[in-house]
């Protein structure tokens, strides 16, 4: 994130019903986030999500284990 502002992305986060859970982490990211709305839905989460900060999008491939 290029700002403190975690309480207001934590509210944001909780208040999204597609995402289904978040996790503050360390490392190369501050938050680990669970998403499961749609392609447009996700645009959409992505666009208000800027305002917080920086973000990476990974997505799943298949299931190892």
């Amino acid at each position: 994130m290029d700002t403190t502002s975690f309480d207001q992305l934590e509210s944001f986060l909780n208040q999204n019903p597609e995402v289904d859970q978040s996790f503050k982490v360390t490392g190369d990211g501050c938050y680990f986030v669970i998403y499961s709305g749609d392609d447009r839905e996700l645009e959409e989460f992505l666009n208000s999500l800027v305002s917080y900060g920086r973000y990476r999008v990974s997505s799943t491939l298949s299931r190892v284990k």
